[in-house]
């Protein structure tokens, strides 16, 4: 039985190594990122059951399960829900994509690691062919840790990456419906991505208008944030928060009585704030435990230098679009600050949001680069 589980992995794996070779052979991307890219594919079978054992991330058995059962049903979705053993819509959603994603054998984890695998690779050509990849982003991107991580188990993680840059591009275009319109499948598989990028979006486009006119967009930006938090303190109960709040938590394997609530309205302004803290800094060194923490602590060091050294650069910057970035960065990490009560959970989730943002940063310094070479050699 492991053998031939082994063997259906095995073809799975030419199967992407050929097709993702075929596409880089045919937009003629050079070998070196090739190279680093088929590291990735051999970094499937170097995590679970090497880096850490498949329990540590019990989520996986839950979308392979899904995605499988589906595939087997001859896809009868009259209750495909069921096919998740607690009953998750946005597991099941998440599933129903793997199950019709064109992958020969969906035998074990394995094989939906193999599909994130092919989805991380996807995105790369694409970003790379519409030149949002630059020198330094481009090594950015194939080398981020989590990044690297997530794109190896089986989880939905960088299903919701492929959802979040492919409508941010859009944005980045112009193309403002259109970008929402691409994140609207987040509503089936991570809703809360989709009202974030909602609301950065829209704080984009009325900061934009009044680009010229600092002291009404000051008065503007000051409204936003005292209507959020009538809003908050109005329409929302803290026993709804705890509600979103627990779900998570117990959605990344967490048990019920080590739960850490919110008691009060200061519990939830004390969480938001030092959220964004813990959301680029977590684990702290004296907050180590283990192998995958060390990484993290190092990685979260070296991030935290790049985006400050982007952020000063960036401020700097005459576009526009800086003040979707900062926004969509800032109320990614405090609002995952808030809801998310087990900070180790935080590696999983920030990564697709501050990779977003430096990726589309660099992209800005790069052209505004570009553009002071081109007018001192005129």
């Amino acid at each position: 039985m492991v053998c031939k589980k082994f063997m259906l992995d095995l073809i799975n794996s030419i199967y992407a190594y050929v097709f993702i070779f075929m596409l880089f052979m045919a937009f003629k991307i050079p070998a070196k990122y090739f190279l680093a890219i088929l590291a990735h594919l051999l970094l499937v079978f170097l995590t679970n059951g090497v880096l850490f054992p498949a329990e540590y991330m019990p989520d996986q058995f839950r979308y392979i399960h899904s995605a499988s059962s589906i595939r087997d049903s001859g896809f009868d979705l009259s209750a495909y829900i069921d096919f998740d053993e607690n009953r998750a819509l946005n597991v099941s959603n998440a599933g129903l994509f793997f199950s019709l994603f064109p992958i020969p054998f969906l035998d074990s984890i394995y094989s939906i690691s193999v599909i994130n695998f092919m989805l991380f690779s996807l995105v790369f050509i694409y970003l790379y062919k519409k030149r949002v990849l630059t020198g330094y982003s481009i090594w950015l991107y194939l080398l981020f840790p989590s990044f690297a991580l997530y794109s190896a188990i089986a989880s939905r993680d960088i299903l919701i990456f492929v959802v979040m840059i492919i409508s941010f591009y859009q944005a980045y275009r112009g193309n403002s419906i259109i970008s929402i319109i691409l994140a609207t499948p987040l509503l089936l598989i991570k809703a809360q991505n989709f009202i974030i990028y909602l609301v950065s979006l829209m704080a984009y486009l009325v900061l934009k208008k009044y680009h010229h006119k600092q002291f009404l967009q000051f008065i503007l930006m000051l409204g936003f944030a005292f209507g959020c938090i009538v809003f908050l303190l109005t329409f929302i109960q803290i026993d709804a928060l705890n509600i979103v709040r627990m779900n998570m938590f117990l959605e990344d394997g967490g048990i019920v009585s080590e739960y850490n609530p919110l008691n009060s309205w200061q519990d939830v302004f004390r969480y938001g704030f030092t959220g964004i803290f813990y959301t680029f800094l977590y684990p702290l060194p004296w907050e180590v435990n283990g192998p995958l923490q060390l990484i993290q602590f190092f990685e979260n060091i070296i991030i935290f230098v790049i985006i400050v050294w982007v952020c000063k650069r960036l401020i700097k910057l005459d576009n526009d679009f800086k003040y979707l970035l900062f926004s969509y960065l800032i109320s990614h990490a405090a609002i995952y600050g808030l809801v998310i009560s087990n900070y180790g959970t935080l590696a999983r989730y920030k990564f697709s949001f501050i990779l977003i943002f430096l990726l589309f940063a660099i992209k800005l310094l790069y052209d505004e680069a570009l553009k002071l070479n081109h007018r001192g050699n005129v």
